[in-house]
């Protein structure tokens, strides 16, 4: 029972600890997904008060002036090179009211100045008219609008009374431009400021209405507004704006994606609102799945492989500590000596328990401790420097609400007034569904701060969050290896020392590569070469071997493989070295100095494929013609059968000159 506990515990310790992985990667996402959005909206918003300074300084030109003429206009707006500061605007225009009697002298007029086919339209007789006239760049597209009158449509009117009432800037709804060429067509908007006689004041709309001169406005094509307002930063986020709250079709003034359909669905789905002038836009942001795959990285996989082998090994261990009294002490001694800090409170907040590590830490005795409020003398500080009050504490917030409570680092306050930072956990004891006390295991930081603080700037937060993975990994690799060999050190048995002696040479061999990925900048990929050399190296000291009893020749390419093909080839060439140093050269004869020299070759070398073969042989007696080394009851040679099925590769045996295995596998 105990033995399916030991099991259980650290596998689903592994499976929160991925699932908590995966959370934070989706997290990120949607923080920055967020960020995005307020951004965007902020983007959007400075460009459009951009153009309105641009239409104001049309006002100042007309209010410094008595007459404005078309070729003051003229220079004016080509001084503002619009179609390269201010992308989107079709053009500035200045348009006056006049009343329909004076709609045919407005017509002589212009035909005077060489405009012989210029007309006011649509026909039709109105109160007053709004006509376009002074319009810049005149190009093609501005000259279709020449002359139209802007009060004959009902959005155009709507935002233009509105504007010369209050007196303010205003925009129109969605509307189709009568000036939209056939190809390339595009919503948009204008905006219109009011223009009024100089030095005149007007409290309200009627007084305004009397001093109302005319209109200083801009028209926009909102795809080449946005594009020229966004550019790239919404990179795998689509934006859809549209004119008022309903997010109807209708409504749709902009997409970011030419393909988008109503169908389609995000990961992440973000509205805003934005109030423009009058007029609000809803602005509607869709994450793809490319945008989420931007945040995703190695470390919930790795945490998950790592937590199982670490559970399954941990649990093999266990039961070998059950079936002996002194390893089981050995055992209590190992969990009491142990760095992390650990006590339990009671309802009162009264210590039911503390283990060595936090006396030693906090600097009391057993007995200063026990049945004592631990709030009274161990005082928790934020990392601000302000004392944490009873309530907000953190190491006694699962007395109140009974959950599990995690913080990266707090401060605790030592007996001799010091403090020093931890990070900890604490779970809430529940029995019969009632919380009766609070078990909290805390870690004395100070060390990873000071080697935190030496390598900020110069590695991201995810390359410090695997080193810190595989540091973990690495060490607690290294405690089975250390229980291992505790273990082989209560039995007698020759048999039972080899089968302890061979786990933990596969041990060392998962440690040492968590160890290499530990040293390196690259936690991608881990260099082969190195890697093996140390290997070899470990397992000659493991077996007692003299380097010189028996010669290695490594041929190994310059190679970097992933953290798993690296683990399955470390354990290949572990069980595979291991049987030549064990089996090769016991039958056979030889002269250190006139005869054959006892020789393993290990080499690994990659072809223009993209493919790896690993060769490991020597020049003993060779692998019995009798056995079938893929269908055997050898362990090692099950466990190597296994390794290569993991590679996908392929395994062959020339047993012609002593014993040759060679393996082939690509990469991933």
């Amino acid at each position: 029972m105990f033995a399916w506990i030991a099991l259980i515990i650290p596998l689903f310790l592994t499976y929160l600890g991925w699932r908590n992985a995966n959370a934070d990667t989706e997290s990120d996402a949607f923080r920055s997904f967020d960020f995005k959005i307020r951004e965007t909206n902020l983007t959007i918003l400075k460009r459009m008060h951009a153009y309105e300074q641009v239409l104001l300084g049309g006002i100042g030109m007309f209010s410094a002036s008595d007459t404005v003429t078309r070729g003051e206009w003229k220079v004016y707006v080509e001084n503002l090179l619009i179609g390269k500061n201010f992308p989107g605007i079709l053009g500035i225009g200045y348009s006056y009211s006049f009343p329909h009697s004076d709609s045919l002298k407005i017509v002589r007029v212009m035909q005077s100045e060489g405009y012989s086919n210029f007309r006011i339209w649509p026909e039709g007789v109105r109160d007053e008219y709004t006509s376009v006239i002074y319009i810049e760049p005149f190009n093609e597209r501005n000259q279709r609008a020449f002359g139209y009158d802007l009060l004959f449509e009902p959005l155009r009117k709507s935002a233009m009374l509105a504007a010369r009432d209050n007196g303010q800037t205003t925009i129109t709804g969605k509307i189709a431009f009568v000036k939209e060429t056939e190809y390339n067509i595009q919503a948009g908007f204008l905006i219109f400021i009011p223009f009024y006689k100089k030095n005149l004041k007007a409290p309200s709309a009627l007084e305004r209405r009397e001093i109302f001169k005319g209109y200083i406005y801009s028209p926009f094509r909102m795809r080449d507004l946005m594009q020229a307002t966004l550019g790239n930063e919404l990179t795998n986020i689509n934006l859809q704006i549209y004119d008022g709250i309903d997010t109807l079709p209708k409504n749709l003034m902009y997409s970011s994606d030419s393909l988008y359909s109503a169908t389609k669905e995000g990961l992440f789905l973000g509205t805003r609102t934005l109030n423009l002038y009058g007029k609000t836009w809803t602005l509607k942001f869709i994450a793809t799945q490319e945008f989420l795959d931007s945040f995703k990285s190695e470390k919930p996989t790795i945490l998950l492989l790592s937590g199982i082998l670490i559970s399954l090994l941990f649990s093999l261990v266990t039961i070998s500590f059950i079936n002996s009294r002194k390893t089981s002490k050995k055992l209590s001694e190992v969990l009491e000596s142990t760095g992390e800090g650990i006590f339990g409170v009671d309802n009162y907040l009264r210590c039911t328990f503390i283990n060595r590590s936090a006396i030693e830490m906090l600097g009391y005795s057993l007995n200063e401790c026990l049945g004592k409020n631990m709030h009274e003398f161990i005082h928790c500080i934020e990392v601000d420097g302000k004392m944490c009050n009873l309530n907000e504490c953190p190491l006694i917030k699962t007395v109140k609400n009974g959950k599990t409570s995690n913080t990266s680092e707090v401060q605790l306050e030592r007996k001799d007034k010091t403090n020093f930072p931890i990070e900890y956990s604490s779970h809430p004891i529940i029995e019969n569904g009632l919380v009766t006390g609070t078990v909290i295991t805390f870690n004395n930081i100070t060390e990873r701060k000071k080697v935190l603080d030496q390598i900020e700037g110069s590695l991201r937060e995810k390359e410090v969050l695997l080193r810190e993975i595989h540091h973990r990994v690495k060490n607690n690799l290294q405690i089975i290896s250390s229980l291992l060999n505790l273990q082989a050190g209560f039995t007698d048995d020759k048999k039972t020392n080899e089968i302890l002696e061979e786990s933990k040479n596969r041990v060392k061999s998962m440690a040492l590569i968590h160890e290499k990925l530990y040293q390196s900048k690259n936690f991608s990929s881990l260099d082969i070469r190195e890697f093996i050399e140390e290997l070899i190296k470990n397992l000659f000291n493991s077996y007692g071997i003299e380097s010189s009893a028996v010669n290695t020749e490594l041929s190994i390419d310059n190679i970097n493989l992933n953290a798993d093909q690296a683990v399955y080839l470390g354990l290949i060439v572990n069980e595979l070295v291991s049987n030549s140093l064990k089996h090769a050269f016991k039958s056979t004869i030889l002269d250190d100095t006139g005869g054959q020299k006892k020789m393993i070759i290990i080499a690994v070398q990659k072809d223009l494929n993209n493919g790896y073969s690993l060769r490991i042989a020597d020049n003993g007696c060779g692998f019995p013609e009798s056995i079938d080394f893929k269908n055997t009851e050898s362990l090692g040679l099950q466990l190597v059968m296994s390794l290569v099925k993991q590679l996908d590769g392929e395994i062959s045996l020339n047993n012609n000159s002593g014993t040759e295995f060679l393996i082939k596998f690509n990469e991933e």
